[in-house]
This record gives structure tokens, C-alpha cells and sequence, in this order.
């Protein structure tokens, strides 16, 4: 719904790499879940919800730098994507932080539990990255 009726989401045997990591807490402030992607996806997915031409948006992931709007953008999705992590009888949760590099040594260990799912994601019109969802 975000990115329009052709995205695609494929579920693929491994995670990419960890370019950013989306930090989700609960009320008591303690790490849930955690959503990382790649240069690609981030890069993708932050150009198509300002509109930014794809061209400009596979130049950031090939040169691994999102502009400041990107950066923004890329925080927008993924507090959009809290909702993946939630239902109807699920406690409230929310998006602490982005962080760039790999996943914290803290909740690596998330990565080795059953906890997770890995995603090759295509945002129509930009092009495919990947994500990696993960339940603490």
C-alpha cells in the first residue's frame, strides 16, 4: 500500500547486509523488534515516498550516501512498518530510533533465533533491496 499495487515482497533465504537497523520498543522502552535493511531498499523505498526520480535513488544505493530528505524519508518507513509487528492482541510498540551500520551487538544475537524473516522487496518504478524482520 505504501509504494503502490506492484510492490513485491519475496521471501528469500538471506538478510543482505545490515545498513540500518529500525530499533522498535515497548512501552517499558526495551528492544522488541528490529527491522533492517540494506543501502538498496533504503535508498529505494525513501525516494519513491517524496517522489525523489529513480535515478537519484539508485545513484544513493550505489554510492551507499542517502541525502538528508532520504535519511527522513527512510525513518517514515520504517516507522510505518511498526505495523508489521503488530496485531489485534499484540502490546503497543513503537519505532526508537534508526541506526546506520549493522544491527547492535546487543540484539545481534536476534539473528540466530527463529524470530526472523528475509525479504527481497521491490518498490515498483525504483528497483529491489532487501529487509530483514526480527522478533526479540
Amino acid at each position: 500500500m505504501l509504494f503502490g499495487d506492484d510492490t513485491k515482497a519475496e521471501v528469500v533465504n538471506d538478510a543482505g547486509s545490515h545498513d540500518f537497523s529500525g530499533v522498535y520498543v515497548n512501552d517499558d522502552d526495551e528492544p522488541v523488534a528490529v527491522l533492517t535493511c540494506d543501502y538498496a531498499f533504503a535508498a529505494f523505498s525513501s525516494a519513491a515516498l517524496s517522489m525523489i526520480p529513480p535515478a537519484g535513488a539508485q545513484d544513493a544505493a550505489q554510492k551507499k550516501q542517502l541525502s538528508e530528505i532520504m535519511a527522513g524519508n527512510l525513518y517514515e518507513v520504517m516507522n510505518i512498518c511498526s505495523r508489521w509487528f503488530m496485531d489485534d492482541s499484540s502490546p503497543h510498540l513503537r519505532l526508537k530510533e534508526v541506526l546506520t551500520g549493522e544491527i547492535p551487538d546487543e540484539l545481534q544475537s536476534a539473528l540466530d533465533g527463529d524470530g526472523k524473516l528475509f525479504m527481497d522487496v521491490t518498490v515498483p518504478r525504483y528497483g529491489t533491496g532487501k529487509i530483514c524482520c526480527l522478533a526479540l
